[in-house]
């Protein structure tokens, strides 16, 4: 790539900074130690806006599939006192410019950290800056905790029980309760956890993202995807969950088929960046797989796509994996002992690939699934054997399926969860592939790079789905791009190798 077309590209980063007036601590409105920020409080939500330009050296964001919070960094020139305009627990938006300085926002986050830092720079000189580091808005399931006093417990056991200890159902109606119930004050039990975990923003935030008054950050996240009912049924016992919220989520989400992560989405109407939870069936699946027993297949193909041209690729690293290839599956459901159900029978027919075996081993996929048991406790057979048959089909050609990472110029439709696909490119072409994490990388006077990872690689074809050794080109297509001299490593192919005046001319 010619310098001069990554210099077109020169990039800005902004921030909105929404910083909380009131930094005393609060006395609460509670009894004893119980003290809440309650919206009456308006003082302690009282905000101000500051933007940030012209001091932002450096920023950097990490977000993944793997984790309900991506972090970020901004480093920025000491010239005024920010540490009176910043605190940790201020909210945050950042911007990224493209050409004509076309902002994209990146990042809705909080702070976790301002410091202020020195060091000696390589000409002796002393370089002083601040060091602004946080979350984005998935912090709120992290950072929230989960918990119920069992000192008071006996007191209240008759509230709990009536209340909120018996929910149960598919997995998308749990985690909605679950939201509810430890994120908003819609429900709440006196002297627990529910009645402190609000996560109330401030006014002028809120104002920013189209709401009145003080609502809670989880009043804002989407939720649609779980409004779509999914197969299965399990109960939890509120009274024995601990940990923080994103861990009880995950627990209850039946992982072995489904997704879940945070990400923005754009809302249609305002073309506004708001914050989403998504959740749905893991989108692997060609779209010749068809299921009766879970409705809601979402295929690869029908993600939302992030498509980059080849001459934005900086690097790539793409490439295949032994290490990835599985061709043994068991699921065992955690309520029921295997040679109690109907796991051995569906285990026999469905997950083992003795061929495999033969030739490369036991590569072992076992896990624990919740959602087998049908209200009542019996074992429904045919759910568990459509989660066998998903599980194979999905993991059954991990080494056939192209990973690695993509370093490129800087494209507002990265997403974590999306499909990247490349355009016009005559080493990796018709690919698509799934991104699980990207890393956005920003410093003064430099472009806007992004290393995105990806998996799940295939090519499409005439609208078909295909794996990439099947493609026309052939797994990595080398031709026309640049000339090798090959003749040295004449000895080390067959001589049919040669056949073609194509091949004379290796290119890579």
């Amino acid at each position: 790539m010619k310098k001069e077309q990554l210099e077109s590209r020169q990039t800005r980063c902004y921030m909105d900074v929404f910083h909380f007036v009131n930094q005393v601590p609060p006395s609460g409105s509670g009894s004893g130690i119980f003290m809440n920020i309650i919206p009456s409080d308006v003082d302690n939500l009282k905000t101000e806006k500051y933007q940030l330009y012209d001091d932002i050296v450096s920023f950097s964001y990490s977000k993944s599939l793997s984790s309900p919070a991506g972090t970020f960094q901004c480093k920025i020139l000491a010239t005024r006192d920010y540490s009176k305009l910043i605190s940790p627990g201020d909210w945050v938006q950042i911007y990224l410019t493209t050409s004509k300085d076309k902002k994209h926002k990146r990042v809705i986050g909080n702070v976790d950290r301002i410091s202020l830092e020195e060091f000696i720079n390589e000409d002796g000189m002393r370089e002083i800056y601040f060091s602004i580091s946080g979350r984005d808005f998935g912090k709120i399931f992290q950072d929230t905790t989960i918990w119920f006093n069992p000192y008071t417990l006996d007191q209240y056991k008759a509230v709990i029980l009536n209340k909120i200890n018996k929910p149960g159902g598919p997995p998308n109606v749990l985690i909605k309760n679950i939201i509810d119930l430890f994120l908003n004050d819609a429900e709440s039990v006196a002297d627990c956890s529910t009645s402190m975990n609000y996560w109330y923003i401030g006014d002028r935030f809120a104002q920013e993202l189209g709401q009145s008054g003080h609502p809670q950050f989880a009043d804002l996240i989407d939720m649609s995807d779980f409004s779509v009912e999914q197969p299965g049924f399990k109960a939890i016992p509120v009274l024995n969950v601990q940990g923080n919220v994103w861990s009880v989520l995950k627990g209850i989400s039946n992982e072995v088929i489904n997704t879940m992560f945070t990400e923005l989405y754009e809302n249609k109407d305002t073309g506004e960046l708001l914050p989403k939870l998504y959740f749905g069936v893991r989108p692997y699946c060609f779209r010749s797989f068809t299921s009766e027993i879970i409705p809601t297949i979402q295929y690869f193909l029908d993600l939302p796509s992030a498509v980059v041209d080849a001459k934005e690729i900086i690097g790539a690293s793409i490439g295949l994996n032994d290490h990835d290839r599985l061709n043994m599956f068991f699921l065992r459901l955690q309520e029921q002992p295997y040679y109690k159900s109907q796991e051995a029978k569906v285990f026999y027919t469905q997950g083992i690939d003795l061929d495999s075996i033969k030739r490369s081993g036991l590569r072992l996929f076992s896990r624990n699934i919740d959602y087998g048991i049908i209200q009542g406790g019996t074992v429904d057979s045919e759910l568990y054997s459509e989660y066998m048959r998903l599980v194979s089909t999905w993991y059954k050609a991990n080494h056939l399926l192209e990973n690695g990472t993509f370093t490129i110029l800087g494209n507002p439709e990265i997403r974590v969860g999306r499909r990247l696909v490349i355009n016009n490119s005559k080493m990796y072409p018709n690919r698509q592939y799934l991104i699980e994490s990207y890393t956005d990388s920003w410093s003064f006077g430099d472009v806007w790079r992004q290393q995105v990872e990806v998996t799940r690689g295939i090519t499409l074809e005439n609208e078909s789905e295909k794996y990439a050794y099947q493609s026309q080109a052939g797994l990595f297509n080398v031709s026309q791009v640049s000339k090798i001299d090959n003749r040295a490593s004449k000895d080390l192919l067959p001589d049919t190798a040669y056949s073609s005046d194509a091949v004379k001319n290796v290119v890579i």
